[in-house]
């Protein structure tokens, strides 16, 4: 879990590493005990895979996406509440990164959100 989570952390953002230091908290935790290991390994992997998403968001290939997809299936064998909070992550993410970071290639004005020949606004 520490290792994961500093790998995210590191991917996202290099100066908010020191918050991987809460992995080394959460590593013996309440679930852990009571028996929950699959849930227990399902997390780290849920922090390895969404990390490799965030680093190649902009650059998948079929290779990429076929060791993305290895991530899907480790997580969802691991735990399904894991991989469900992983998609739903992934998609959230992948949503916002389009329309909040991406350039908007003259197809709309800022603020707004290309959809065919129309836009519609977000913004007011």
């Amino acid at each position: 879990l520490p290792l994961s989570l500093i790998y995210f952390l590191w991917i996202v953002n290099k100066e908010k590493l020191i918050l991987g230091l809460v992995g080394f908290i959460d590593s013996y935790h309440y679930l852990l005990m009571m028996g929950f290991y699959n849930f227990s390994l399902s997390v780290p992997i849920f922090f390895g895979a969404l990390g490799y998403w965030w680093r190649y968001k902009h650059q998948i290939t079929v290779k990429r996406l076929g060791i993305f997809y290895l991530w899907l299936v480790m997580t969802y064998f691991s735990h399904f509440q894991s991989f469900f909070l992983l998609v739903i992550s992934v998609s959230v993410f992948g949503f916002l990164t389009v329309i909040l970071f991406e350039p908007n290639h003259g197809e709309s004005t800022p603020g707004t959100f290309a959809c065919g020949n129309s836009s519609i606004s977000w913004v007011t």
